[in-house]
């Protein structure tokens, strides 16, 4: 189809979007920008330098912290069952195997409540905060490029 406009008529907008082209690769651009931007931070979180500092972490992993950084960036303090029922994604004893994996690489601590023994608090370590400040600078990096 294509547009053109007579002496006696005026385009609609109807007519203008009637083939829908520039709609659509409009949407593909800003599709394939944020693919390549994408793309670019897992080129650069993949590089060997910056997995070797790091423990790996499964994405399930990756998604329990990125949870449980909700709660740390408000400064909320989080109990281990509060954070495992917050979860929806998985059962609460995969939470609970999560937690257990992420203390055991370093990620987080497990503080006892001082009033109430059974309750346990779930901390960031200094490796976490470092892993994350880590994906703050690539992220940095991938935007202003």
């Amino acid at each position: 189809m294509r547009l053109t406009k007579s002496k006696t008529s005026k385009l609609t907008k109807d007519d203008i979007f009637a083939n829908n082209k520039f709609v659509k690769k409009s949407a593909k651009w800003e599709s394939s920008l944020s693919i390549n931007l994408y793309a670019k931070f897992l080129n650069l979180t993949n590089e060997q330098s910056f997995l070797s500092q790091f423990p790996a972490l499964s994405p399930q992993e990756q998604y329990v912290l990125l949870s449980l950084n909700d709660f740390w960036v408000n400064g909320n303090k989080i109990t281990v069952l509060d954070a495992a029922d917050s979860m929806y994604v998985f059962s609460r004893a995969s939470v609970i195997r999560f937690f257990k994996a992420l203390r055991k690489k370093g990620y987080i601590t497990m503080t006892v409540d001082d009033e109430d023994n059974r309750v346990k608090f779930i901390e960031p370590t200094n490796l976490l905060l470092s892993y994350f400040k880590k994906h703050e600078d690539l992220m940095i990096k991938i935007l202003s490029n």
